[in-house]
């Protein structure tokens, strides 16, 4: 008799508990989504490399040395009586860039029609840019505001709930999925699982941001609803990325992975530019086979010379080199020259062997 109802009798017991009570309770339960507004390598302001990182990139002036005493929140220092300038490193500007995918199933409709069966991401930010053929990579100031449609759906006819709390002028249509407006704290798990769930695509969703950019990604494991015997965990790697850490490379043996009903938050860095693929390191063979792979693209920072600026100089910037600006009335050193990443010598370098322009056109940027 005890060993038949004694079951029953505790879930009926914890059911009763308060929801902050319970074990875990998040407001979102084990769902999270995480995107900072400023950061020690991007605090924003007057004196840094980009004052809006939350917002807009900024132009790239160069190298420039410069030494952090507090956290953003200015809670904790890092400066000391035989350290007074703290942190002293190189800022090259850059901004902070957010994005949200889930970790699941979904169909594919091939050429012919038939649909197949498959693992994959799926979008849970950016939406409609995605929709719209463009990376769903977001600036946090986008990235934070509640998803909604927008008025009209997709097909033009009326959304019944924007205007309401979950959907009003304050969302965006590339707003994170689950996301909560203020007072409000916590994620809404109802959205991210009836969003997420059979909802994968592939190729995966796209990801680009630029050099010098903070890259936050949150992926969450809706689970597989086609396969209810699949207990499957999901990893993002970044394949052949520089990764700082191995804690964020996705691979599980030196990682984590990510469980049915999980979050977490990938953190990069990008020092370099250039194109990626990324896929679930979970079994590769199979889940990258079966659908869990996309494109990351890392946009080079001379895509961001200064406004108006002289092409001349931006390029000799990048390609030329201590002799060859003299040569033609410019510096001899110039913005990329003096970072030993981008620094190129046509001499030396084998993959530098394009010359600056042997004259100055007055071409501008933009």
């Amino acid at each position: 008799m005890f060993r038949r109802f004694w079951l029953p009798t505790l879930f009926l017991c914890l059911a009763t508990l308060p929801a902050s009570a319970q074990p875990g309770y998040q407001g979102g339960g084990s769902f999270h989504v995480q995107c900072p507004t400023a950061t020690l390598l991007h605090p924003g302001g007057t004196g840094t490399g980009n004052s809006t990182p939350a917002t807009s990139e900024a132009q790239y002036n160069g190298p420039v040395s410069r030494s952090v005493t507090k956290d953003p929140s200015g809670q904790y220092s890092f400066a000391s009586s035989t350290n007074p300038n703290g942190l002293t490193f190189i800022d090259h500007g850059g901004a902070i860039k957010c994005q949200e995918i889930s970790g699941g199933d979904g169909m594919m409709t091939e050429v012919d029609g038939n649909q197949t069966y498959m693992f994959s991401f799926g979008p849970l930010s950016g939406l409609n840019s995605i929709q719209n053929g463009q990376p769903g990579t977001q600036f946090p100031s986008v990235f934070n505001n509640p998803y909604c449609a927008g008025p009209t759906y997709v097909n033009g006819q009326p959304n019944p709930n924007y205007g309401t709390g979950e959907c009003n002028s304050g969302t965006s249509p590339d707003g994170a999925v689950g996301v909560m407006a203020a007072p409000s704290i916590g994620v809404d798990a109802a959205a991210i699982m009836n969003t997420g769930v059979l909802n994968g695509n592939i190729p995966a969703p796209l990801m680009a941001f630029d050099e010098d950019d903070e890259f936050f990604l949150t992926l969450t494991n809706v689970g597989m609803i086609m396969r209810p015997d699949l207990f499957e965990q999901h990893t993002v790697h970044f394949h052949g990325y520089p990764n700082a850490s191995s804690f964020y490379d996705g691979v599980p043996d030196a990682s984590l992975a990510i469980n049915i009903g999980g979050s977490f938050t990938y953190y990069y860095v990008a020092p370099d530019a250039d194109t990626y693929f990324w896929h679930c390191h979970i079994t590769p063979p199979e889940h990258l086979q079966m659908g869990m792979v996309g494109q990351l693209f890392v946009r080079p920072r001379q895509n961001r010379p200064q406004d108006k600026a002289n092409l001349l100089q931006s390029l000799a910037g990048c390609l030329g080199n201590s002799t060859d600006g003299p040569a033609r009335g410019l510096p001899s050193v110039l913005g990329h020259q003096s970072d030993i990443r981008t620094a190129c010598n046509p001499a030396t370098d084998i993959l530098c062997s394009v010359p600056i322009p042997v004259a100055d056109t007055g071409a501008t940027h933009n």
